[in-house]
């Protein structure tokens, strides 16, 4: 992964050097993905306490002019009422996959930091465009097949926009030292 100081402020437009480190971003993020289905996000409830929520439906955009993504609401109404008081959130990603785990335990280190804390703001709750319901369904359609996967994923009418501003990456102790 590209140099992430901790926390690493985001330049909220991608250029050169600034892409690759996003790309990066996003690799670790969609590996979290692809390994358990959802990513956390946290939002602060109104009496300042946090909440934390596995979202499986969250996809973030590699190309374009901003670092941002997409969280689709389907089950989040504790997330909604709270990103509408307080657009303020952050989404935790890792890579879960055994093989990743067990290759790094017998290396004995990380070859890239095995998760990320991205921070920003959502926007305000819209319908979800004809291209980004497409965008979402090519990461489920693997799972079209099965009986759940329409009741999971079958509402994906609203959206939010997600942009971020901070990136930090995991550290776990002595095995994350050579991704520093």
């Amino acid at each position: 992964m590209s140099q992430l100081a901790s926390p690493t402020p985001l330049n909220p437009t991608v250029d050169g050097t600034e892409q690759a480190e996003w790309l990066d971003i996003c690799r670790t993020v969609n590996a979290g993905l692809r390994s358990s289905l959802h990513c956390s996000i946290a939002t602060i409830n109104q009496d300042g306490s946090p909440h934390l929520a596995p979202i499986g439906s969250v996809r973030l955009f590699q190309s374009g002019p901003q670092r941002r993504g997409l969280f689709f609401e389907i089950f989040a109404t504790t997330q909604a009422k709270n990103l509408e008081r307080d657009p303020r959130f952050t989404l935790l990603a890792v890579d879960s996959s055994p093989e990743f785990w067990i290759d790094s335990l017998n290396e004995g280190a990380f070859q890239q930091p095995p998760g990320i804390r991205l921070a920003g703001a959502a926007r305000i709750r819209r319908l979800a465009s004809e291209e980004e319901i497409l965008h979402f369904q090519q990461f489920t359609k693997p799972l079209s097949h099965l009986k759940g996967h329409d009741l999971l994923w079958g509402n994906t009418k609203w959206v939010r926009e997600l942009h971020f501003d901070q990136a930090k990456p995991l550290r776990v102790g002595q095995m994350t030292r050579s991704t520093d």
